[in-house]
């Protein structure tokens, strides 16, 4: 499981456009070793790796980032479906 999570981190890495600071921000906030302990000091932790944010663009990116990880490791098939879901449920 681990190396599918890390497979995943990735192929978010590879994303032409913003790739490299999404990747940057999942990792400061939710798989680095060190963990921080506010939002703050993440900001800080990113500066410090060459991605300078404000509190706005942090939270921008960091969903931006979880977006792409959820297609990547559940796939589309439960968003594209939903409505189809929706028919047979109650």
């Amino acid at each position: 499981m681990l190396q599918i999570i890390d497979n995943a981190l990735e192929a978010v890495r590879m994303d032409p456009d913003q790739g490299e600071v999404m990747y940057q921000t999942l990792y400061v906030t939710y798989f680095s070793p060190k963990k921080l302990p506010n939002r703050e000091a993440m900001l800080v932790e990113l500066d410090r790796l060459g991605y300078p944010m404000s509190m706005r663009s942090y939270h921008n990116y960091l969903n931006m980032a979880i977006h792409a990880i959820d297609r990547i490791l559940w796939g589309y098939t439960a968003r594209d479906c939903m409505e189809l879901i929706k028919q047979f449920l109650p």
